[in-house]
């Protein structure tokens, strides 16, 4: 018997190890490395005085504000990252905003953007500050002169992933596209040995309200261990999409003919619906919307100019008949599937902002949303009305509000 001990011992040992080799056979898929490259955009970092001067042109922010709070200079980077589209591993791309803090550790927050719909508006083709196509990129980089590592994706569709249209409103590739690029940032801030805290940040309004809470919702499914979020603020996004989409249909004429196309435009290929355009949209905008209209070429003013705002104009009448009874139950099925806010609930603090006079993504959505959070059990959301005003005048006060919160943790 007391020979046989260390027998017992060596099988034991032999067991273990082999069950570690069998764990390197199967690596966890979120342990992958998804950074490809990246290059600083100037040479010479942006100082914080040049950006509370544009700010200050601006009387969305001369009550100084932001400007009370940013304190670093700070350079932007060029990042190309892998994720997954429709299954298959992708190159995608971004911008990554770091402040020059001089050794101090600073949290890293993700910045997703409102709808783009020219390439020349995307943030990994920024180019420079005073560049009038990439207004929307002084709202991250005021965040990073802050005290924050900003990562904002381009999505899918965009940069080096724009031989596809982009999957407006997709949930799956938006988080995946947002989170990969959050990983890709890490992964680059450690090879630049960028001093960063392990605690992150969420911040988005419009599309970009949509793809945080989407973003927000995978990275505590499959992240938390990795990525433990701080605080999430998701600003005026359609996340109750169905019921949009409803309301859009419903309406005799409609504020964003742009966006409500867009979506089908994104479904048919990001789903594979083996239909004509001209199923769902009359000519002459089936035509247009298929020779191209959403390939990222035009701006947002010129894709509106080839559409209509008038419902019964735009959309065939055999589809709206449809939608409306029993028929379409695939395009039902898709829009339910990205209503972003069901089945779970943010167990961060998290603020929805939500003008009550938006014409564009319509209140219901944040109201939804929390009452849809509170009744599965999330008690940490918060809803933030901005009373009387619209899709466009409730985002820089929504911005404000966020960037100061987010200071306070």
């Amino acid at each position: 018997m007391i020979k046989s001990k260390p027998t017992v011992f060596l099988l034991f040992v032999v067991f273990v190890f082999q069950g570690c080799h069998l764990n390197d056979d199967h690596p966890d898929p979120n342990d992958r490395q998804v950074l490809v490259s990246y290059s600083k955009i100037q040479t010479s970092a942006i100082l914080q005085l040049v950006l509370d001067q544009i700010l200050s042109l601006s009387h969305e922010f001369d009550d100084q504000v932001i400007q009370n709070l940013t304190q670093f200079n700070f350079n932007i980077y060029k990042v190309v990252y892998k994720t997954t589209y429709r299954g298959v591993e992708k190159q995608a791309s971004g911008a990554c905003i770091i402040p020059e803090t001089n050794g101090v550790a600073v949290p890293i927050a993700s910045y997703q953007h409102g709808t783009i719909f020219h390439e020349n508006k995307i943030p990994s083709n920024f180019t420079n500050i005073f560049d009038v196509n990439m207004v929307e990129m002084l709202l991250p980089q005021a965040v990073s002169s802050c005290g924050f590592i900003c990562a904002v994706p381009d999505y899918i569709g965009y940069g080096a992933s724009g031989d596809v249209i982009h999957p407006y409103h997709h949930q799956e590739s938006t988080a995946n596209a947002c989170v990969d690029m959050l990983r890709a940032v890490k992964e680059m801030c450690q090879e630049l040995n960028v001093n960063f805290q392990e605690k992150y940040f969420l911040f988005g309004y419009s599309e970009g309200g949509y793809a945080t809470l989407a973003a927000l919702k995978k990275l505590q499914a499959e992240y938390a261990g990795q990525f433990p979020i701080t605080a999430c603020a998701a600003g005026a996004g359609a996340y109750d999409l169905s019921n949009t989409i409803v309301w859009y249909l419903q309406q005799q004429t409609i504020s964003g003919p742009a966006f409500l196309a867009f979506v089908f435009a994104a479904y048919k290929d990001v789903y594979g619906w083996n239909r004509s355009l001209c199923e769902i949209f009359k000519n002459p905008y089936c035509d247009r919307i298929a020779a191209g209209l959403f390939d990222g070429s035009h701006s947002e003013d010129q894709v509106s100019g080839q559409l209509t705002s008038q419902t019964q104009d735009l959309f065939a009448s055999t589809f709206l008949a449809d939608f409306f009874g029993n028929g379409e139950q695939t395009v039902k099925a898709a829009l339910l599937e990205n209503s972003v806010y069901l089945g779970w609930f943010p167990t961060c603090p998290t603020r929805l902002y939500q003008g009550t006079a938006d014409k564009i993504v319509p209140p219901f959505n944040a109201s939804n949303a929390k009452n849809a959070f509170m009744a599965a059990g999330g008690t940490a959301v918060t809803y933030y009305p901005l009373n009387g005003l619209t899709h466009e005048t409730a985002a820089i006060p929504c911005f404000k509000d966020m960037i100061q919160w987010f200071k306070s943790f």
